[in-house]
């Protein structure tokens, strides 16, 4: 019994001790169930689907999850135990048996044990696929159409892509300290995000050409065209509609209500439709408004009330810019106010409402219309068996595969009415007939520019309705070049002359050039893309002496691969281009000190003067071993006046360059060596800062940092938010969505954590802060030694980020004005506080700013793509030549041809024949 007067024994601390061990405890065990969260909910989904009993579809691997996998290894008499260290080979195995589920009675359907004849396979192979390839028509040819769909189903479920361009694979560029570089800088940047976007669409295409699954690039499409974005709408953010594209291949053969709520955190889509600038104060209704009338729901099926509400419950879904481009949610912008959605009052979370929106009845029939009129028919509609389709959909919660099969099993589908009711796409024209004919024309790297001219650029639809497509891709003028270009086609597939050495990975010929396989060591290379008008224009390498003068010059050499503008007309950016190498050989010169390329036949001007199209030549850089020698670091003359970024040559002229950078740059890891005790900084950057209010308690300022070292620390980026609060307290913070990579690699228990994972500490500058001081405490002895370092420098970092356009676009003057009591404070404090022991002015090392390169990883120009796949598929071409009309018009023509006589028609005809538009 406690004496009266005496404390009582130290049991709360215990408890608190406990309580703390408890919540560590159940943390750890959150942390392991949230591994592969997407992953294990597709699991989940599966399994309830073949009606095991996985629990809730969460993303948590839980004993009910594992227990219902366990029950279908057994059902499958599969050896060994469900392990969420083994999800991927788990979800194969489910797949596989969703098929087969979805497929098993489908024999039993009078329509579906029909063998799959020539008409059969086109049609079922272009509605799912693009084109009908050699090895994809002889798979099926002869099979029941049950057996066709279910091997098509199995398609579905590919997961295999060709590799990624390089750029993927390399780190974010820093696109939050884009707004901060000079003109010069800014244009190089924007140059390279267009190379990048280039890359993506070239590797886009080759996917689809060589897939042997063409299913999974129509559905990818599909969604491309549905939750859309676009590179100019983004920003000109590469990695954001990579990133997009990539989580419609991961999911859009899936489920929809995943897919759905995904694009409610894909940063391309939330900077799109303005998302990332939503807040309770001013909520944008843009993304609630697509997400009702475009995405889920449809025109008739909500009201402006739903808009408004919806956009409240959104309020608070961004973009983590400053790491690596990722969803972030922002508490802080979240309306947490009661929302009524469709007669649910209440808090809501952007996943909640749109949850709501999803249970309205609207969205299965939405959704089904629309694929409907992708796969079955544009202009006939059976709204009975869209019903029934749409059921299919509600039933599975949203289920792709069963809606996809539903459609491919119904007799609507296979109707001789509904064949020929869809126009082909750009995609479907150009692709679909390389497919099917098994020919790569030799210019396949211009397809973006031709897909362009037809009216479907991809990454850059028109608008947020994506293209129109149906009659739209068929209008008067569309169709001619659409005949055109099957014409060109034709005489590319006729002629017995080899590919182009530029699209085959080999080098025109002439003085010193080089092929496409020798080693880059011994080569000079100039990467470079091309506007023609009557004719390429021809260029010259020459290496200069210390005195400007000619030591060795090439042959003349024709620049291959450029657009023809008199045809396309002038390329709207870099990506509208393709890039090209060529290699010289000079041998051995004297030593030399500048490269110079000569653009040397300029053809001004064509119709219209200079704009209407005439040769032009970029140059992007010069290779000379590990050395890479950038135009935008060069020196440009030109008969036109100077003002163009140098390596643009509009005109005749030159672009002479002495400095180089490394071929591969580096980039901050781990295997970066340890730098020691200074500080090495490339760039600061003054981000933003609130306005000081005396009786405000966060006001804050940010500083952004690019590429910063100390001892084995390294970032590609570090956000350092200083803030003043209203006890007078001074602390640095650091956030987890603000370092890349992540500000520490293991974050003390006692950092701050938001609801949604985002981790926070704060460093006091003056003593008497207890829990603020912990953050400081609980770091190890290195970390704390970066923290120190950080705050000894921030005096110097807000004078560095003057130099930088933020400081003056951004009024950084007057936001800060009323921080000088605070800044002072600072800078009196610093010296004498605990961050100071140590340290020094010199060890912070602001590095010398270089500007930022148009150059990206030097690539070798690609060889010809082989059609889905099989190498065989290069002969197809020359038997369809010799095929009569027997085999060629139902391989190409869903219909009969408009004019001639069947007996008499060839491949060309077919080509050109205005039925060849439908699929």
């Amino acid at each position: 019994m406690t004496q009266p007067g005496k404390a009582r024994p130290a049991r709360p601390k215990i408890f608190a001790t406990l309580a703390m061990l408890v919540l560590l405890v159940l943390q750890l065990a959150a942390d392991m169930a949230h591994a592969d969260p997407e992953e294990i909910e597709i699991i989940q989904r599966r399994l309830a689907l073949l009606q095991f009993q996985p629990g809730p579809a969460d993303g948590l691997w839980g004993r009910r999850t594992e227990g219902a996998a366990n029950a279908f290894l057994a059902s499958q008499e599969m050896p060994g135990t469900a392990s969420r260290d083994a999800l991927g080979d788990l979800r194969e195995a489910l797949d596989l048996a969703w098929v087969e589920a979805l497929t098993r009675a489908d024999p039993d359907q009078p329509h579906l044990r029909t063998p799959v004849d020539l008409s059969d396979a086109r049609h079922l192979l272009e509605r799912t696929g693009i084109g009908a390839d050699a090895g994809s028509v002889a798979a099926i040819l002869g099979l029941t159409r049950a057996e066709a769909i279910a091997h098509v189903l199995r398609g579905y479920l590919s997961r295999d892509t060709i590799d990624l361009p390089p750029f993927a694979a390399a780190p974010v560029p820093p696109y939050w300290l884009r707004s901060d570089l000079s003109d010069p800088d800014r244009d190089a940047f924007n140059t390279a995000r267009g190379q990048e976007l280039s890359e993506l669409r070239a590797w886009w295409l080759r996917q689809m050409i060589e897939t042997p699954t063409p299913q999974v690039e129509r559905m990818a499409l599909f969604w491309h065209n549905h939750f859309v974005s676009s590179y100019a709408g983004v920003d000109e953010m590469t990695h954001a509609m990579l990133s997009q594209h990539q989580t419609f291949r991961r999911l859009g053969l899936v489920n929809f209500r995943m897919l759905a709520q995904a694009m409610l955190r894909d940063p391309a889509l939330l900077m799109y439709l303005d998302n990332d600038d939503s807040r309770r104060e001013h909520p944008n209704e843009n993304l609630a408004r697509e997400m009702m009338e475009l995405f889920v729901l449809g025109e008739g099926n909500y009201d402006e009330t739903g808009v408004r509400e919806l956009a409240r419950a959104f309020t608070g879904n961004g973009v983590n810019r400053m790491g690596d481009l990722t969803f972030a949610f922002h508490p802080w912008d979240h309306d947490t106010d009661t929302i009524s959605l469709f007669g649910r009052r209440g808090r809501l979370s952007p996943e909640a409402a749109l949850d709501l929106v999803l249970e309205q009845p609207g969205a299965t029939r939405f959704v089904t219309r629309k694929l409907w009129r992708h796969m079955v028919s544009e202009f006939n509609e059976d709204d009975a068996e869209i019903e029934r389709l749409s059921q299919i959909l509600r039933d599975s919660d949203f289920d792709l595969l069963a809606l996809l099969h539903g459609i491919l099993a119904s007799d609507a589908f296979w109707a001789a009415d509904n064949r020929g009711t869809v126009v082909k796409s750009p995609i479907d024209l150009l692709v679909g007939t390389i497919r099917t004919t098994g020919h790569v024309p030799s210019d396949w790297q211009s397809l973006p520019l031709y897909l362009s001219n037809l009216g479907q650029d991809l990454f850059a639809p028109p608008n947020v309705a994506g293209w129109p497509g149906g009659a739209s891709w068929v209008s008067p003028g569309l169709l001619l070049r659409r005949q055109d270009m099957m014409a060109a086609f034709d005489a590319n597939a006729s002629t017995d002359a080899p590919p182009s050495p530029g699209m085959a990975g080999m080098m025109a010929e002439g003085n010193g050039m080089m092929a496409g396989d020798m080693d880059p060591h011994d080569a000079f290379i100039v990467r470079y893309a091309a506007e023609n008008f009557e004719g390429a224009p021809i260029f010259q390498l020459r290496l200069l002496d210390a005195n400007r003068r000619t030591i060795w010059r090439s042959d003349r050499t024709t620049a291959l691969g450029g657009l023809d503008t008199l045809r396309f007309g002038r390329a709207e950016n870099a990506s509208d281009l393709v890039w090209q190498e060529a290699r010289f050989h000079p041998g051995d010169v004297p030593q030399w000190d500048h490269v110079q390329v000569t653009f040397m036949n300029d053809h001004c001007c064509g119709p219209g003067g200079a704009d209407g199209g005439d040769r032009n030549l970029f140059v992007d850089w010069v290779r000379v071993g590990d050395e890479v020698y950038p135009a935008a670091l060069g020196e440009q003359v030109s008969n036109c006046s100077n003002t163009n970024s140098p390596g643009s040559l509009y005109c005749a002229g030159s672009v002479t360059i002495s400095e180089s950078v490394p071929f591969e740059p580096q980039v901050p890891s781990e295997a970066t060596p340890n730098v020691g005790n200074r500080l090495l900084v490339e760039r600061s950057v003054y981000q933003w800062s609130s306005p000081m209010r005396p009786n405000g308690d966060w006001n804050s300022l940010q500083i952004g940092l690019l590429n910063v070292s100390f001892r084995q620390f390294h970032f590609r980026a570090l956000g350092l938010q200083i803030v003043q609060r209203q006890s007078g307290e001074i602390h640095l913070t650091l956030r987890s969505e603000d370092c890349a990579p992540d500000c520490f690699e293991t974050w003390p228990t006692i950092a701050d954590r938001s609801e949604t994972g985002e981790r926070s500490m704060h460093f006091t500058l003056q003593d008497g802060f207890g829990r603020h001081a912990a953050h400081y405490r609980a770091l190890t002895e290195d970390e704390r030694a970066l923290v120190s370092a950080l705050w000894m420098s921030v005096p110097h970092l807000l004078e560095a980020a003057q130099q930088g356009r933020n400081w003056q676009d951004r009024n950084a003057v007057a936001q800060l004005a009323g921080w000088e009591p605070t800044l002072g404070l600072i800078r009196t404090t610093l010296p004498r506080s605990r961050h100071a022991t140590g340290w020094s002015d010199e060890m912070l090392v602001l590095l010398p700013q270089v500007p930022v390169m148009s150059m990206m990883m030097a690539q070798t120009t690609p060889g010809q793509p082989i059609v889905g796949g099989i190498a065989e598929s290069t002969g197809w071409m020359g038997q369809l030549q010799e095929a009569g009309a027997e085999t060629l018009l139902p391989l190409f023509l869903p219909v009969q041809p408009s004019a001639g006589s069947p007996r008499d028609v060839t491949l060309a005809d077919l080509l050109r024949d205005p039925a060849y538009n439908l699929r």
